[in-house]
């Protein structure tokens, strides 16, 4: 198979039958384009770029790929920590019209959520469940699922709320306890309200 254009040149020789001397001939030009590669006017490919949008409504919260994040500090909750419930357990984001980039640095702190009986179940990077269990400040990790009931609220919020009425948040002490955590019902309103930005492709 040739990968070169070819050309060449035939003479055709004419006479009046096969032993009779040629009487007139003719050259003829023949050419042989090179074939195509597949590569000549392609346009060059632009990766997708994927990101973290802002939950607005009810209707967007679904199963899916999603950041928890305190807006006012841009932190979002790292699920790929090791322990969850610690101590700092917020990682810097950026924040740009309501959107985060998704880069494989941002993409280790997301979690899934999936629709299970009675509301969500939410797995860290880290492989663990997260929920509260009970009436009191906790993040719990289990490697069960963990049921979460998450409402959007009317300041635009979101709650994300135990089974005994705990609500996920952000503690945004000057000393101890900054973290995300489950509080008590009665006094989770003492802590910071978060968002929900769901992984759009």
């Amino acid at each position: 198979t040739t990968t070169e254009a070819k050309s060449a040149t035939v003479t055709v020789y004419m006479a009046t039958s096969a032993d009779a001397e040629a009487v007139a001939s003719a050259e003829i030009a023949c050419s042989q384009a090179a074939p195509s590669t597949g590569d000549e006017g392609d346009e060059p490919t632009t990766p997708t770029e994927k990101s973290y949008v802002k939950v607005t409504s009810a209707a967007d919260i679904t199963a899916g790929q999603y950041l928890i994040v305190y807006e006012e500090g841009a932190l979002a909750l790292n699920g790929s920590l090791a322990k969850i419930d610690a101590e700092g357990n917020g990682a810097a984001v950026t924040i740009a019209d309501g959107k985060i980039a998704s880069t494989a640095d941002v993409d280790k702190m997301s979690f899934t959520f999936a629709v299970v009986d009675g509301g969500f179940s939410i797995l860290a990077k880290n492989g663990k469940y997260i929920g509260s269990t009970g009436s009191k400040n906790e993040l719990k990790e289990n490697t069960a699922a963990l049921v979460n009931v998450i409402t959007f609220q009317a300041a635009g919020d979101v709650h994300i709320v135990g089974t005994a009425g705990s609500v996920l948040r952000y503690n945004n002490a000057a000393t101890n306890g900054t973290r995300f955590r489950y509080y008590k019902s009665t006094s989770y309103t003492s802590q910071q309200p978060i968002h929900l930005y769901k992984l759009v492709e």
